[in-house]
């Protein structure tokens, strides 16, 4: 009973502690945020913390935090950049209904969250995932290996693609498991305190090989970094915002000098051919990646910071999706989802002559704009938010969202439970909501179809491997009776 008391009282104090701040912060709000945006920039906060009392800080949904924080940055970053001006974010941009479509895109990013939620459960959320338990059984070096495998088949992908294009879905879930092992990887050594440098080789690798790609994906092992900070156990409150604070700055840093040297990285990469090849040597492009690095002037920087919070905010089309439905230009033809719906039903493996998605026709259709599509090599989607204002306007949009992030909650749910060997269940399952999820620019086909097959794929990998793979990725002394809790206990003591 006196713990008990103990407890709800350190509860009592935190939750007041975390109103305190609130005031104060809204406080300064009150006397720093232009007028004109003040309501949108208190909008967006309230959404951030509606984000953190859904998911927690550190919680078994930790992922969805990730995905759904992702897309709140999408959503809000225009109404920051306008604060930063000075101005009203109509006046910012030039667009008449940005404003609106600011709230609107953040109240859909609260709302697939809440699908999110709901679907995995409204019971209170464990600290951690008890589907870890086995990470003490995992060997390192056999998890660094055969992630560092798997990389190199995800190269074998396009190949198999060009060679069965009816299975080109179902191949991702090579990608899966290749991101997968490797925040499984992270998991293991920060849990156990072992292995740092089969993890250092690892992500050594993954970054090198990522910024030799055509796009950024080397971003991808900072994301299983900060992720596996969040998930385990390890780490004290304090020595965990700490680290978290220290990989955010790296990977920013990091997203800096790619935004300010992409464009004569991949015009290199190409060979000025416009298309999304390769047609050099890897000596050759991570040489010409240190060459850019070192010309890039903090100038360069400075416009690169620019440059990429305007790429982040995904609200423009919206703005102008809104403002030619007030002037009834937009034409009224199938729903959307129900499209996106059909797309699934019917596998390509069925219908080998089923078309082949265009987002970038359809974003000319609902907004003139004339962007770039499949003939340029490059597909430019409306996002799933927009698609949703469409078919249902300001209201019924909510709906679809919701019902999106329920089907994300629910197959996590799935994947983390007994019926799949842990902890591999729970490291793809993380992994398929932050890829999959944590894009506002995603069309809803693209979502709702790259939800449905990465869950599928997956679990038939799961079912019919992945006991074998556990079993392989096991250390000899897996097989002994030793607990998470005496692992714990081994920690501490290494840790004093």
């Amino acid at each position: 009973m006196h713990n008990l008391d103990i407890n709800s009282h350190s509860k009592q104090n935190s939750n007041i502690f975390s109103l305190l701040v609130c005031i104060v912060f809204l406080l300064i709000l009150l006397f720093f945020v232009p007028f004109q945006n003040w309501g949108l920039t208190i909008l967006a906060f309230l959404v951030l913390a509606g984000l953190f009392k859904l998911f927690g800080l550190n919680s078994i949904l930790s992922c969805a935090l990730m995905a759904s924080g992702f897309q709140w940055l999408q959503a809000g970053m225009d109404i920051f950049r306008a604060n930063t001006a000075g101005i009203s974010l109509n006046e910012f941009t030039g667009l008449p209904y940005h404003a609106e479509a600011c709230a609107l895109s953040l109240l859909g990013v609260l709302a697939f969250a809440c699908g999110i939620r709901v679907g995995y459960g409204l019971n209170p959320l464990p600290k951690f995932s008890s589907a870890l338990d086995n990470l003490v059984m995992l060997s390192p070096r056999k998890v660094a290996i055969t992630s560092v495998v798997v990389l190199l088949l995800s190269f074998l992908q396009p190949v198999l693609v060009r060679l069965l294009p009816n299975l080109s879905q179902a191949f991702l879930v090579i990608l899966v498991f290749k991101e997968a092992l490797i925040f499984l990887l992270t998991l293991t050594v920060f849990s156990t305190i072992r292995g740092f440098v089969w993890l250092s080789i690892v992500i050594g690798t993954n970054i090198l090989i990522g910024l030799f790609s055509y796009f950024s994906t080397f971003k991808f092992s900072f994301y299983w970094l900060i992720l596996s900070i969040l998930t385990i156990k390890t780490f004290s409150q304090t020595k965990r915002i700490l680290i978290l604070s220290l990989l955010l700055s790296i990977t920013l840093i990091f997203g800096l000098y790619w935004t300010s040297i992409k464009v004569q990285q991949r015009a290199f990469l190409n060979q000025g051919s416009s298309q999304q090849v390769i047609q050099v040597s890897w000596q050759q492009g991570l040489n010409n990646i240190f060459s850019l690095v070192n010309k890039t002037s903090f100038k360069d920087i400075y416009t690169a910071s620019d440059k990429l919070a305007q790429r982040i905010g995904y609200t423009r089309f919206f703005a102008i999706v809104i403002d030619r439905e007030h002037n009834l230009m937009n034409p009224k033809g199938e729903i959307i989802w129900w499209q996106a719906i059909e797309h699934i039903l019917v596998p390509r493996i069925l219908d080998p002559n089923k078309a082949a998605l265009d987002d970038s026709a359809q974003t000319n259709l609902y907004t003139g704009l004339g962007v770039a599509g499949v003939d340029q090599g490059t597909s430019i989607s409306l996002g799933y938010i927009t698609e949703s204002y469409i078919d249902f306007g300001s209201w019924g949009m909510f709906f679809p969202i919701f019902i999106l992030g329920w089907l994300y909650g629910k197959f996590f749910g799935i994947l983390t439970t007994n019926k799949f060997p842990q902890p591999l269940g729970f490291a793809c399952a993380c992994i398929i909501v932050v890829i999959a999820g944590s894009a506002i620019e995603t069309s809803a086909v693209k979502h709702l179809g790259g939800l449905v097959v990465r869950y599928l794929s997956t679990v038939a990998v799961l079912v019919f491997y992945g006991r074998k793979i556990m079993v392989f990725l096991s250390q000899p002394s897996a097989y002994l009776p030793y607990t998470y809790s005496q692992q714990r206990t081994e920690l501490d003591r290494f840790i004093k």
